[in-house]
């Protein structure tokens, strides 16, 4: 049987080919908005749908979580009846839930008057209420295939879905109305035809029926789920709440730079966290049940300081090629963001550390801690915009959320130490940094007048100088490699000596893990 960290990295590794296709397709999209719209446009596009992601919080109300942590424990042996009554509960309360949250918000956005929200904006806004519903029928159906642990089956339906709806905006924008509109059209079309087939999915398995509901396990769901939807919130309040604070400051244009240098920033970190996050839940979620807290914790801290190691590498090459990205990227209009990119990436990858500073609160269920915790540096960061904007304009904003993610992975790591704390391998880091730097540093003699030969010889130059300073410094990661070279080489000279017994192929599925 294969280790946890093994198995954490080939999820991890399919979960990150997934996300790395998104984030390719991203990169399409991108350039082409930022080309396509003002900035001022592209600033209005960003705002709707932060707004519209802060009302799919509403409508999940956590319970997409609840479906990770209930999993292992519910259908352990009850069963294919016991499967019916999983899907049917959890599908069937979130449909009930996000319909009510979205007809709320169509009605107090009805309500308000035009000095509050614009005419052309609120259209915008009724438009993508749609899209509070769908986000909150889908965190459900998308977690049922990561509870399964049916990477696969994740993957196609997230890449093809972001595939889709890149391609139908794109042509939309392009070929009919060069609008924010059109753009929210084609999203919303696609999202609500890939939730339709998935439902047909479960519908065809037979894993669906509304007589199936079990109140008694959608009660636990919502007392588990509840607090971390406040979490939730106050995240996406976290990561967006200062959008609408640079839009009365900086106006949209203000909020076009910001948004442009925040999505570069959060591609680079999400390649990184989304891969691990999906992936590490399930798995330390298993540990738990079947060996206990010091597994648990012995896992979590090697695969956090493991972690570290692209982390630190991921910041060296955003620090080097940070002007060459944004105008490569997003067009020259957009080289003013280059100064944000650096402040917002160090925050990003700062935050990512909460999947592995979470796990035990989560473990433990002190959700409310955790909703306290990002509740807080929520507060510091809107309070910290108020202050900084006015004073430093845009780079305020970036210093606030800087500073507001380092108030929450304080206290994420003092409430964590409480109930699971984990062990930082302080001289790995130390190596980070050291090769990091190293890497920043070797980087900058290269410039050149192309921004895209800038960011290739300069990105290049950085990552190659970060592997070989740290692969000098840290004798374990040179053991660690030097064996499973090792591995590699004899399990391939197993296979080629004995052609007709090849290894058994590894299995997404849930019946896999049975036999």
């Amino acid at each position: 049987m294969a280790s946890p960290l093994k198995t954490l990295a080939g999820h991890s590794a399919q979960y990150f080919s997934g996300r790395a296709a998104g984030i390719a397709l991203g990169m399409i999209s991108f350039p082409v908005f930022t080309r396509v719209f003002s900035v001022a446009e592209y600033g209005t596009m960003s705002l709707v749908l932060q707004i519209a992601g802060l009302g799919a919080v509403a409508s999940k109300l956590g319970i997409q979580n609840s479906v990770q942590r209930f999993y292992e424990e519910y259908l352990r042996d009850s069963g294919e009846a016991g499967s019916r009554r999983f899907h049917s509960t959890f599908l069937t309360g979130i449909i009930a839930i996000a319909a009510a949250v979205t007809l709320l918000f169509v009605v107090g956005l009805a309500a308000m008057p035009v000095s509050l929200v614009s005419d052309g904006l609120k259209k915008l806004l009724l438009l993508t209420s749609s899209l509070i519903f769908l986000r909150g029928v889908q965190s459900i159906l998308l977690g049922f295939y990561r509870a399964a642990r049916r990477t696969t089956a994740f993957n196609f339906i997230e890449v093809s879905g972001k595939g889709a709806t890149i391609g139908l905006t794109i042509f939309l924008v392009l070929f009919w109305n060069r609008s924010v509109e059109a753009c929210l059209i084609g999203t919303v079309a696609v999202e609500a035809l890939a939730a339709l087939i998935c439902i047909g999915v479960l519908i065809r398995d037979g894993k669906l029926s509304i007589r199936e509901f079990d109140s008694v396990l959608f009660r636990a769901s919502l007392a588990f789920g509840v607090p971390l939807a406040a979490t939730e919130f106050a995240n996406v309040l976290l990561h967006s709440g200062d959008r609408i604070i640079i839009a009365y400051f900086a106006g949209a244009e203000g909020v076009g730079y910001y948004s442009a240098a925040y999505t570069i920033a959060s591609y680079m970190t999400e390649s990184l966290m989304y891969p691990a996050s999906f992936a590490l839940m399930p798995i330390y979620m298993h540990i738990w049940v079947t060996q206990g807290k010091e597994k648990t914790q012995a896992f979590l801290s090697e695969a956090m300081n493991g972690f570290a190691i692209l982390a630190f590498l991921i910041l060296a090459g955003t620090a080097a090629v940070s002007h060459d990205a944004i105008t490569f990227l997003g067009s020259a209009k957009l080289a003013a963001a280059a100064p944000l990119l650096p402040p917002l990436m160090l925050g990003l990858m700062l935050f990512t550390f909460h999947i592995f500073l979470n796990a035990g609160l989560l473990l433990c269920k002190k959700t409310f801690e955790l909703a306290r915790t990002v509740g807080i540096s929520a507060v510091v960061n809107l309070s910290l915009n108020v202050i900084l904007l006015p004073l430093l304009g845009l780079k305020g904003a970036a210093l606030a959320i800087l500073i507001s993610y380092i108030v929450m992975i304080v206290l994420l790591s003092r409430a964590s130490a409480k109930v699971l704390p984990l062990r930082v391998d302080v001289r790995r880091w130390i190596h980070c940094f050291v090769a990091a730097a190293a890497g920043v540093a070797a980087a900058q003699p290269f410039r050149f007048e192309s921004s895209f030969l800038s960011l290739l010889v300069r990105g290049s130059v950085c990552v190659l100088t970060y592997v070989v300073v740290l692969f000098a410094l840290n004798r374990a990661l040179r053991l660690s490699v030097f064996r499973w070279a090792n591995e590699s080489i004899a399990a391939y000279r197993s296979r080629s000596a004995n052609p007709d017994c090849s290894a058994e192929a590894p299995q997404d599925e849930p019946a896999a893990q049975a036999q």
